[in-house]
């Protein structure tokens, strides 16, 4: 299992400073197991919450991150722009995406999705979206569809946030939380 950390001592959630701008060359597909993770999510108290320390915005059209792999794990990132903030593809089974925003940049603003925040293509079965614990939530805003299953199956969407912020207050742009 290989990390990808982005840790909090050079990405402190500084909006431009710590987005990371995706340009007309997609990244990679993940093709082998991952876990790609912020260090630890930016509080910011004086707004009661916390965020992703680190963001990805996706070139017009494109995914943010695409993963062809099984047991890939993608927390604390912030993702916007693009079709998708994640597209998972088959043959992947047990990926999971936990504290991450879909939608927003790291200071909560609209950051456009074209179509959705994660697309779980057909027999990439197993996947967790969010998770029971308030830490694990993700934040899904302004993006066409919050989650679109697309024939995986057992896959368990938990105790995540679907067209609020990321206190689960105020209204996003969500047309269909889940499809």
């Amino acid at each position: 299992l290989d990390f990808i950390e982005f840790p909090t001592s050079v990405f402190n959630g500084e909006v431009g400073e710590d987005e990371i701008a995706v340009g007309s060359t997609p990244l990679p597909a993940i093709t082998q197991p991952l876990v790609m993770a912020g260090e630890q999510p930016c509080v910011y108290p004086l707004l009661g919450y916390s965020a992703p320390c680190v963001g990805v915005t996706a070139h017009t059209g494109e995914p943010a991150l695409t993963v062809e792999s099984s047991e890939v794990a993608i927390e604390d990132i912030a993702f916007g722009g693009g079709s998708y903030g994640i597209e998972v593809l088959a043959p992947s089974t047990a990926f999971s995406a936990r504290s991450d925003w879909f939608g927003l940049k790291l200071d909560a603003t609209a950051n456009d999705i074209g179509t959705a925040g994660i697309v779980v293509g057909a027999n990439a079965d197993e996947a967790e979206i969010g998770g029971t614990e308030e830490s694990e939530r993700n934040v899904f805003a302004h993006a066409t569809v919050g989650v679109d299953l697309e024939g995986a199956s057992k896959t368990q969407i938990l105790g995540n946030y679907l067209g609020v912020g990321p206190t689960g207050l105020g209204t996003a742009s969500l047309q269909e939380g889940v499809r």
